[in-house]
Protein backbone atom coordinates (compact mmCIF):
# COMPACT_ATOMS: atom_id res chain seq x y z
CA UNK A 1 0.00 0.00 0.00
CA UNK A 2 1.35 3.41 -0.91
CA UNK A 3 0.15 6.40 1.00
CA UNK A 4 -0.05 10.09 0.24
CA UNK A 5 -1.01 12.36 3.08
CA UNK A 6 -2.51 15.82 2.69
CA UNK A 7 -3.84 17.42 5.85
CA UNK A 8 -6.50 20.12 5.97
CA UNK A 9 -7.46 21.93 9.14
CA UNK A 10 -11.16 22.68 9.49
CA UNK A 11 -10.75 26.43 10.00
CA UNK A 12 -10.92 29.40 7.61
CA UNK A 13 -7.13 29.18 7.11
CA UNK A 14 -7.43 25.83 5.30
CA UNK A 15 -5.11 25.28 2.36
CA UNK A 16 -6.19 27.44 -0.57
CA UNK A 17 -5.73 24.58 -3.03
CA UNK A 18 -8.71 22.80 -1.45
CA UNK A 19 -12.29 23.96 -1.10
CA UNK A 20 -12.82 24.88 2.54
CA UNK A 21 -15.34 22.84 4.48
CA UNK A 22 -18.04 25.13 5.82
CA UNK A 23 -19.98 24.30 8.97
CA UNK A 24 -23.53 25.41 8.12
CA UNK A 25 -24.97 24.41 11.48
CA UNK A 26 -23.37 23.79 14.85
CA UNK A 27 -25.58 22.49 17.66
CA UNK A 28 -24.50 22.07 21.26
CA UNK A 29 -25.91 18.81 22.62
CA UNK A 30 -24.56 18.78 26.18
CA UNK A 31 -23.57 21.34 28.77
CA UNK A 32 -21.55 19.33 31.27
CA UNK A 33 -18.30 17.34 31.27
CA UNK A 34 -18.66 14.86 28.40
CA UNK A 35 -16.32 13.17 25.96
CA UNK A 36 -15.84 10.22 23.57
CA UNK A 37 -19.19 10.48 21.74
CA UNK A 38 -20.15 7.74 19.26
CA UNK A 39 -23.15 7.38 16.93
CA UNK A 40 -25.41 4.40 16.61
CA UNK A 41 -25.34 2.91 13.11
CA UNK A 42 -28.72 4.42 12.24
CA UNK A 43 -27.70 7.85 13.54
CA UNK A 44 -30.58 8.16 16.00
CA UNK A 45 -28.60 7.73 19.23
CA UNK A 46 -25.32 8.95 20.73
CA UNK A 47 -23.43 7.17 23.49
CA UNK A 48 -20.71 8.96 25.47
CA UNK A 49 -18.78 9.07 28.73
CA UNK A 50 -19.39 11.78 31.30
CA UNK A 51 -18.38 12.85 34.80
CA UNK A 52 -21.64 14.77 35.31
CA UNK A 53 -22.66 12.35 38.07
CA UNK A 54 -19.39 12.40 40.01
CA UNK A 55 -15.60 12.27 39.69
CA UNK A 56 -15.58 8.86 37.96
CA UNK A 57 -16.81 8.68 34.38
CA UNK A 58 -19.98 6.76 33.52
CA UNK A 59 -21.70 5.78 30.28
CA UNK A 60 -24.66 7.83 29.07
CA UNK A 61 -26.94 7.62 26.04
CA UNK A 62 -29.11 10.27 24.39
CA UNK A 63 -31.10 10.92 21.26
CA UNK A 64 -29.17 12.47 18.38
CA UNK A 65 -30.71 15.87 19.13
CA UNK A 66 -29.45 15.78 22.73
CA UNK A 67 -32.79 14.91 24.34
CA UNK A 68 -33.67 12.02 26.68
CA UNK A 69 -30.27 11.60 28.31
CA UNK A 70 -30.11 8.24 30.08
CA UNK A 71 -27.37 7.02 32.42
CA UNK A 72 -26.36 3.45 31.60
CA UNK A 73 -23.63 2.79 34.17
CA UNK A 74 -23.27 3.95 37.76
CA UNK A 75 -20.00 2.67 39.19
CA UNK A 76 -17.59 4.37 41.59
CA UNK A 77 -14.87 3.54 39.07
CA UNK A 78 -14.13 4.51 35.47
CA UNK A 79 -16.54 3.50 32.66
CA UNK A 80 -15.76 5.13 29.32
CA UNK A 81 -14.90 5.17 25.59
CA UNK A 82 -18.23 3.53 24.59
CA UNK A 83 -19.15 2.43 21.05
CA UNK A 84 -22.30 0.84 19.65
CA UNK A 85 -22.21 -2.48 17.86
CA UNK A 86 -23.38 -2.07 14.24
CA UNK A 87 -26.75 -3.66 15.01
CA UNK A 88 -27.29 -1.24 17.90
CA UNK A 89 -28.04 -4.05 20.33
CA UNK A 90 -24.91 -3.69 22.45
CA UNK A 91 -22.42 -1.10 23.68
CA UNK A 92 -18.74 -1.99 24.07
CA UNK A 93 -16.70 0.09 26.49
CA UNK A 94 -13.74 0.12 28.90
CA UNK A 95 -14.35 -0.24 32.63
CA UNK A 96 -12.53 -0.70 35.93
CA UNK A 97 -15.59 -2.44 37.37
CA UNK A 98 -13.61 -5.59 38.20
CA UNK A 99 -10.62 -3.72 39.67
CA UNK A 100 -8.65 -3.40 36.44
CA UNK A 101 -9.25 -1.68 33.11
CA UNK A 102 -11.05 -4.24 30.92
CA UNK A 103 -13.20 -4.32 27.81
CA UNK A 104 -16.88 -4.80 28.66
CA UNK A 105 -20.07 -5.33 26.70
CA UNK A 106 -23.59 -4.42 27.78
CA UNK A 107 -26.97 -4.22 26.13
CA UNK A 108 -27.97 -0.82 24.79
CA UNK A 109 -30.24 -0.34 27.82
CA UNK A 110 -27.32 -0.85 30.23
CA UNK A 111 -28.19 -4.40 31.27
CA UNK A 112 -26.18 -7.63 31.05
CA UNK A 113 -22.72 -6.19 31.63
CA UNK A 114 -20.04 -8.71 30.68
CA UNK A 115 -16.26 -8.55 31.09
CA UNK A 116 -14.84 -9.64 27.73
CA UNK A 117 -11.08 -9.27 28.16
CA UNK A 118 -10.56 -10.77 31.65
CA UNK A 119 -6.81 -10.03 31.76
CA UNK A 120 -4.51 -8.47 34.40
CA UNK A 121 -3.21 -6.01 31.80
CA UNK A 122 -4.94 -2.70 31.02
CA UNK A 123 -7.27 -2.97 27.99
CA UNK A 124 -8.85 0.20 26.59
CA UNK A 125 -10.16 2.28 23.68
CA UNK A 126 -12.35 -0.39 22.02
CA UNK A 127 -13.51 0.01 18.42
CA UNK A 128 -15.77 -2.28 16.39
CA UNK A 129 -15.11 -3.64 12.92
CA UNK A 130 -17.72 -2.58 10.35
CA UNK A 131 -19.44 -5.97 10.45
CA UNK A 132 -19.39 -6.03 14.25
CA UNK A 133 -17.52 -9.33 14.40
CA UNK A 134 -14.35 -8.06 16.10
CA UNK A 135 -13.41 -5.57 18.79
CA UNK A 136 -10.09 -3.76 18.35
CA UNK A 137 -8.43 -2.35 21.47
CA UNK A 138 -5.06 -1.40 22.92
CA UNK A 139 -3.48 -3.30 25.79
CA UNK A 140 -0.28 -3.59 27.80
CA UNK A 141 -0.88 -7.33 28.36
CA UNK A 142 2.45 -8.22 26.74
CA UNK A 143 4.30 -6.47 29.60
CA UNK A 144 5.44 -8.14 32.79
CA UNK A 145 2.20 -8.83 34.72
CA UNK A 146 4.00 -8.69 38.08
CA UNK A 147 4.48 -4.93 37.59
CA UNK A 148 0.87 -4.10 36.73
CA UNK A 149 -0.99 -1.60 38.87
CA UNK A 150 -4.68 -0.78 38.86
CA UNK A 151 -5.49 2.04 36.48
CA UNK A 152 -5.63 3.09 32.88
CA UNK A 153 -3.03 3.52 30.16
CA UNK A 154 0.15 4.14 32.19
CA UNK A 155 3.43 5.01 30.47
CA UNK A 156 5.48 2.33 32.18
CA UNK A 157 4.30 -0.54 30.01
CA UNK A 158 4.26 -1.27 26.31
CA UNK A 159 0.84 -1.00 24.66
CA UNK A 160 -0.06 -2.84 21.47
CA UNK A 161 -3.14 -3.21 19.25
CA UNK A 162 -5.21 -6.37 19.73
CA UNK A 163 -8.58 -7.64 18.57
CA UNK A 164 -11.06 -10.25 19.74
CA UNK A 165 -14.50 -11.49 18.86
CA UNK A 166 -17.62 -9.93 20.36
CA UNK A 167 -17.71 -12.66 23.00
CA UNK A 168 -14.06 -12.05 24.02
CA UNK A 169 -12.57 -15.05 22.20
CA UNK A 170 -9.91 -15.45 19.49
CA UNK A 171 -7.60 -12.70 20.77
CA UNK A 172 -5.11 -11.56 18.13
CA UNK A 173 -2.14 -9.21 18.41
CA UNK A 174 -1.72 -6.80 15.47
CA UNK A 175 1.36 -4.74 16.40
CA UNK A 176 4.63 -5.63 18.11
CA UNK A 177 7.21 -3.01 19.07
CA UNK A 178 8.53 -1.70 22.42
CA UNK A 179 6.47 1.49 22.02
CA UNK A 180 2.93 2.69 22.61
CA UNK A 181 0.35 1.77 19.97
CA UNK A 182 -3.09 3.11 20.86
CA UNK A 183 -6.41 4.50 19.56
CA UNK A 184 -7.10 1.70 17.06
CA UNK A 185 -9.48 2.13 14.12
CA UNK A 186 -10.55 -0.42 11.52
CA UNK A 187 -11.35 0.42 7.90
CA UNK A 188 -14.93 -0.17 6.67
CA UNK A 189 -13.85 -3.17 4.58
CA UNK A 190 -11.92 -4.65 7.51
CA UNK A 191 -8.68 -4.84 5.55
CA UNK A 192 -6.71 -2.06 7.26
CA UNK A 193 -6.14 -0.70 10.73
CA UNK A 194 -5.03 2.76 11.76
CA UNK A 195 -3.60 3.69 15.12
CA UNK A 196 -1.49 6.26 16.94
CA UNK A 197 2.05 5.35 17.99
CA UNK A 198 5.09 7.01 19.55
CA UNK A 199 7.44 4.49 17.89
CA UNK A 200 9.21 7.31 16.02
CA UNK A 201 9.75 9.33 19.20
CA UNK A 202 12.33 8.43 21.84
CA UNK A 203 10.04 9.74 24.58
CA UNK A 204 6.35 10.66 24.70
CA UNK A 205 6.88 13.96 22.88
CA UNK A 206 5.03 12.91 19.74
CA UNK A 207 2.59 10.34 18.47
CA UNK A 208 1.89 9.75 14.78
CA UNK A 209 -0.81 8.00 12.78
CA UNK A 210 0.12 4.69 11.15
CA UNK A 211 -1.86 2.52 8.74
CA UNK A 212 -1.30 -1.20 8.22
CA UNK A 213 -3.03 -4.27 6.89
CA UNK A 214 -5.32 -5.82 9.48
CA UNK A 215 -2.68 -8.46 10.28
CA UNK A 216 -0.11 -5.72 11.01
CA UNK A 217 1.81 -6.06 7.75
CA UNK A 218 2.60 -3.29 5.25
CA UNK A 219 2.93 -0.66 7.98
CA UNK A 220 2.98 2.95 6.77
CA UNK A 221 3.54 6.14 8.75
CA UNK A 222 1.21 8.85 7.44
CA UNK A 223 1.86 11.82 9.77
CA UNK A 224 5.15 13.28 10.94
CA UNK A 225 4.88 15.03 14.30
CA UNK A 226 7.84 16.16 16.35
CA UNK A 227 6.31 17.14 19.66
CA UNK A 228 4.31 19.94 21.20
CA UNK A 229 6.72 22.70 20.17
CA UNK A 230 6.75 21.84 16.47
CA UNK A 231 4.49 19.82 14.20
CA UNK A 232 2.66 18.39 17.17
CA UNK A 233 1.38 14.98 18.18
CA UNK A 234 -1.24 13.07 16.15
CA UNK A 235 -3.86 10.77 17.71
CA UNK A 236 -7.44 9.41 17.58
CA UNK A 237 -7.73 8.27 13.94
CA UNK A 238 -11.11 7.42 12.39
CA UNK A 239 -11.60 6.04 8.86
CA UNK A 240 -14.07 7.63 6.45
CA UNK A 241 -16.87 5.50 5.01
CA UNK A 242 -14.90 4.90 1.80
CA UNK A 243 -11.67 4.09 3.67
CA UNK A 244 -9.71 6.70 1.70
CA UNK A 245 -9.44 9.34 4.43
CA UNK A 246 -8.65 9.41 8.12
CA UNK A 247 -9.93 11.97 10.58
CA UNK A 248 -7.50 12.59 13.41
CA UNK A 249 -6.44 15.20 15.94
CA UNK A 250 -3.17 17.10 16.19
CA UNK A 251 -2.04 18.60 19.48
CA UNK A 252 0.46 21.46 19.51
CA UNK A 253 0.95 22.86 23.00
CA UNK A 254 -2.56 23.46 24.35
CA UNK A 255 -4.11 23.64 20.88
CA UNK A 256 -5.97 20.58 19.58
CA UNK A 257 -7.33 20.59 16.02
CA UNK A 258 -8.97 18.18 13.60
CA UNK A 259 -7.26 17.14 10.36
CA UNK A 260 -8.03 14.90 7.39
CA UNK A 261 -5.34 12.57 6.08
CA UNK A 262 -6.01 11.43 2.53
CA UNK A 263 -4.74 7.98 1.51
CA UNK A 264 -4.12 6.24 -1.77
Amino acid sequence: MRSLFLCFLFVPLAAAAETAIEAVGVQQLTGLENTYPAWSADGTLIVFESTRDGPDADIFKMNADGTEVRQLSDNEVYDGTPVFTPDGQFIVYASEQDGNLEIFRMRADGSERTNLSRHPGADGHPKLSADGSRIFFNSNRASDPSSFTRGTMDREHNHEIYSMTLDGEDVRRHTELPDWDTYPAISPDGRQIAFASNRASSEFDAFDIYVANADGSNLTRVTFGDGAAGRGSWTKPVFSADGKRILCTRTVGTSVDIFVVRLR
